[in-house]
């Protein structure tokens, strides 16, 4: 009989150990990758669709580089795109709710009736990010940016000249994490 309560005993205390184990790791797994839709941001452009993807972490912190690309409205009669980069800083590793703060810069071009114009946009970011295990991804926050270099015009080229807000002030984001 005492045999068979250590061996009920032995098996209880694998049993649990196993449970807690896989509970564990399923805490500190996160989706690496994520691809969003978004309206505003640092694009500079209405529009844009991006791809995020985390690097590393530090504890209850974690950092992402996030690459897009922007487009006008369908009604536009410029032709113009841009292609924003950032580097993000995001707390709440263990968290499905996160706060984002970021740095970036975007390239941006455009053509109306001849008249072109390739930019360099600097800016900042920062708001809120929810991110589940089960793939939904939402962001919404504030930009601010600046432009920073016109690459054909050297005569307007004073690095942050007009420190103002330009546009796509506030974004709207929503995607696929996986």
């Amino acid at each position: 009989m005492k045999k068979l309560i250590l061996i009920q005993f032995l098996f209880l205390i694998n049993f649990t150990s196993i449970f807690c184990q896989v509970e564990s790791t399923q805490k500190t797994t996160i989706n690496r990758n994520t691809f969003y839709f978004e309206v505003g941001g640092l694009s500079v452009k209405p529009f844009s669709i991006n791809y995020d993807r985390f690097l590393f972490s530090n504890g209850n912190v974690y950092f992402n580089s996030t690459i897009g690309f922007g487009f006008p409205n369908k009604d536009s009669k410029v032709r113009e795109y841009s292609i924003p980069f950032s580097f993000n800083l995001t707390t709440g590793f263990n968290k499905k709710n996160h706060f984002e703060l970021g740095i970036g810069i975007t390239y941006s071009n455009s053509d109306y009736k001849n008249n072109k114009e390739d930019i360099i946009y600097g800016g900042l970011k920062l708001g809120y990010k929810y991110q589940s295990n089960k793939h939904l991804f939402f962001k919404a926050g504030i930009n601010i940016f600046n432009r920073i270099y016109i690459i054909e015009d050297e005569s307007e080229n004073d690095l942050f000249q007009d420190l103002h807000l330009i546009g796509n002030v506030f974004n709207l984001s929503l995607g696929y994490s996986f």
